[in-house]
């Protein structure tokens, strides 16, 4: 075999070699280089999947090479044949794997270390002393003569670390390091506790002891703060006084949720019985400084243009068509969503604001739709990243190795307009740009992130040409995808989809959130198991290949967990709770991100998932499914790229918050506008996914399968078909006595109980 270095010496003594490579995976890319120079060359088929970009004229073949295995993590190898096949450089791959761990366990320890330091300084818990650091406000209103009472916290010196919940987090993590967090993957859900079981933690220090001063803190705060009684009225003697002492605890969790760049914390203390008797939240590494830093050296940013970036009138087409709405620069997706769920009714989810009024998805043209079918001939990179990119290096020797999550970050700024300069200085760029001896170098800044969210191509095309043929996304299709899909999202899967099926972002997104599981294990169902099923026969797990660790996988660390029904004792009683609210604080990613969800309600930690399943998911495990076909609406704005499915329930509740907010003269950005779209009947198929994981627990997902909608007859809410007519108008009503109180009255004559007071 001749060596590597042999061979390049070899290369260096040929003849220069130019090329214009668009945006193309690795592979095409070395079958075109060696077709034009004559040069044997080779990749893997792991490594031929990334996606690079070459702008070169007159440069000795060796450094062209050495420059692509260097932005693709990779290494050269020569074979008997003379072929030199890249390889990925395993030493480099590990060693970029200590060293992300190590500066995440470096991030981590200094930031338990300064929220310490600041808990050490504060010293006791003072609630006078909070309110006033914290600018904790009381407001009054009379709303149809009925008094409200809210409180809101929102002062220059607040932190969550001056909650008592805030508190009691710092108490528990200061007895733990950095690592113990740093190693929690991505979507990971690990849970540690005052006393384990096989599928939990142990916590540091002495968790009970600092769970009673949390309670003690926690009451002296509730003491401080106006009481909540029927009708908003605050001190009511119907409203139950305050214990003199806080109660015992039985058990401490803390629950910590692997996120991108951090780690979600949630800490409850429990009684025996399960009562949360106090929770908190806080997230560790989660600050993001956007103006930190450039996205490489300052040279790289000195000769970047100061104007807007310019790309083709296709590219700009391109980039409209596959932005994501509600995406700032750098692919930031900030949202403020409420779902609520009443007495068991479907969850109505409510997108209340997004900063980008205005920047709405364009629909694309036939030629890029053509082109979108066909991602492994026509890469989604090359149709504006590319140019992006070009554009704002400037002339000279270009090699990139462009990600994934490129596309949301590139369309945003081509869409914003943003200049050449800001494209390569943001920090929440995912490149890193170095310039050396007359070459620029484009790489990811994070390699094996890149690795892991990217699309295969051959994959996504077979989605992708199903849907254009189909005009819609189907399950089978959807759920086929799932099976070798990235593990996290890089966004360049969902923006194709989208932009050819409008309605299948929600769907599309069940890829990388919480159903994907379910998409997984409908997959691999063959046609005896759907007849099985079909007969009400129980499917095991066990007989389909890769479901358990999948299934598994979903229970352990998806943001729900399995349902307990409990004919007696602690914990939920059986059947659906009264109500739910989930609160999307700040909905962050880039591209697909998952939600920042916090949950407020009743809860019991009997019911936790690692208490209920101790050891892992039983070997008896099982699925049954059943279908169900409904009639729905296509909610679509002519001549936009945004499209979604939707009920008439679900838009009668929408206009009662719509009208709400119009009351009050609020006008929420992404939300009050939605009132002006078309919709059109159609239908679609329900598959619930039941999970009989032990006696009384289960976990249930359902997939749907919409039908085509004809876009050509939309028609406004108020010329809908009767039925649809009829159910829109019975469900504004109803939701709109809920939000002017006369829902909550009823609700006190059922006995359901008074509002509680605010959360701190």
């Amino acid at each position: 075999m001749i060596s590597s270095a042999a061979y390049l010496c070899y290369l260096a003594i040929g003849a220069p070699v130019s090329f214009a490579i668009e945006p193309m995976p690795l592979d095409r890319a070395l079958a075109k280089i060696s077709a034009e120079s004559g040069l044997k060359l080779a990749t893997t088929s792991a490594m031929g999947s990334a996606v690079v970009q070459v702008s070169v004229s007159e440069v000795e073949p060796d450094a062209l090479l050495a420059r692509l295995a260097q932005v693709v993590g990779g290494t050269w190898r020569t074979e008997s044949d003379g072929t030199m096949r890249l390889y990925d450089d395993t030493v480099r791959t590990k060693q970029l794997a200590r060293d992300a761990l190590a500066a995440r366990t470096k991030k981590f320890d200094d930031e338990i270390a300064r929220m310490k330091k600041e808990l050490e300084e504060a010293g006791d818990f003072d609630p006078a002393k909070f309110k006033q650091e914290a600018g904790v406000v009381t407001e009054e209103s009379n709303e149809g003569g009925e008094r409200r009472v809210a409180t809101r916290m929102g002062g220059a010196n607040f932190r969550m670390t001056s909650m008592p919940g805030g508190r009691a987090i710092v108490r528990a993590i200061a007895a733990m390091n950095g690592r113990d967090f740093a190693a929690i993957a991505e979507g990971q859900r690990v849970v540690f506790s005052s006393a384990p079981t096989a599928m939990q933690k142990r916590m540091g220090g002495n968790p009970l002891r600092d769970a009673q001063t949390f309670l003690g803190e926690e009451l002296a705060f509730r003491n401080s703060m106006p009481r909540w009684g029927p009708e908003g009225r605050p001190g009511s003697a119907n409203q139950p006084d305050q214990p003199a002492q806080p109660p015992s605890v039985a058990k401490v969790f803390l629950i910590a949720n692997g996120e991108q760049d951090s780690v979600r914390l949630e800490y409850f203390a429990a009684s025996a019985n399960g009562t949360v008797l106090g929770r908190g939240f806080l997230s560790l590494g989660a600050s993001m400084d956007f103006d930190a830093g450039p996205a490489g050296p300052a040279e790289a940013q000195k000769s970047a243009p100061q104007d807007g970036i310019e790309v083709s009138e296709a590219a700009r087409e391109a980039a409209h068509a596959l932005m994501r709405p509600g995406a700032g620069f750098g692919g930031i997706v900030t949202a403020t969503a409420v779902s609520m769920s009443f007495s068991g009714e479907e969850d109505s989810v409510f997108v209340l604001g997004s900063p980008t009024e205005g920047t709405e998805r364009a629909a694309a043209g036939a030629t890029l739709l053509a082109m979108l079918a066909k991602p492994s001939k026509h890469d989604p990179l090359s149709l504006f990243a590319g140019e992006a990119v070009k554009y704002s290096v400037g002339e000279g020797d270009l090699v990139a190795c462009l990600p994934d999550s490129l596309l949301s970050y590139a369309a945003s700024a081509i869409v914003r307009e943003r200049s050449g300069k800001a494209f390569l200085g943001d920090q929440a760029s995912p490149i890193r740009v170095n310039r050396a001896d007359g070459w620029t170098v484009v790489e990811p800044k994070d390699l094996l992130r890149s690795r892991a969210e990217r699309a295969d191509r051959h994959d996504l095309e077979l989605l992708a040409s199903n849907t254009a043929k189909n005009g819609v996304m189907r399950l089978a299709d959807l759920a086929r995808y799932s099976l070798d899909a990235p593990s996290v999202p890089g966004g360049v899967d969902a923006a194709v989809i989208v932009a050819l099926d409008h309605g299948a972002e929600q769907r599309f997104d069940d890829v990388y959130g919480d159903s994907r599981a379910a998409l997984q294990v409908f997959g691999r169902l063959q046609g005896p198991d759907f007849a099985a099923l079909e007969s009400k026969i129980p499917k095991p797990l066990v007989g389909l290949s890769g479901a358990v660790q999948a299934v598994a996988g979903m229970v352990y660390n998806s943001d729900d967990g399995p349902d307990v029904r409990r004919q007696s004792g602690g914990g939920r009683p059986p059947g659906p709770a009264a109500q739910t609210l989930e609160l999307a604080i700040q909905v962050q990613g880039r591209g697909n991100g998952a939600p920042l969800i916090q949950r407020f309600g009743n809860r019991s930690m009997l019911d936790e998932r690692t208490e209920v399943l101790p050891t892992g998911l039983p070997g008896g495990s099982a699925l049954t499914l059943s279908t169900s076909r409904r009639d729905v609406l296509y909610a679509f704005s002519p001549g936009s790229g945004s499209g979604r499915y939707t009920s008439p329930e679900q838009l009668g509740r929408e206009a009662a918050m719509r009208d709400m907010f119009a009351s009050r003269g609020e006008n929420v950005p992404g939300f009050s506008n939605r009132g002006t779209e078309s919709y059109a009947p159609t239908s679609e198929t329900r598959y619930t996914l039941t999970f009989l994981l032990a006696p009384n627990i289960t976990m249930t997902r359902t997939l749907v399968d919409p039908a085509k909608a004809d876009t050509t007859s939309g028609t406004a809410a108020n010329l809908l078909p009767d039925a649809f007519r009829r159910a829109y108008e019975k469900s504004y009503e109803e939701a709109k006595a809920r939000m002017d109180g006369r829902g909550r009255q009823r609700e006190r004559a059922r006995g359901s109980g008074n509002p509680p007071p605010p959360n701190p």
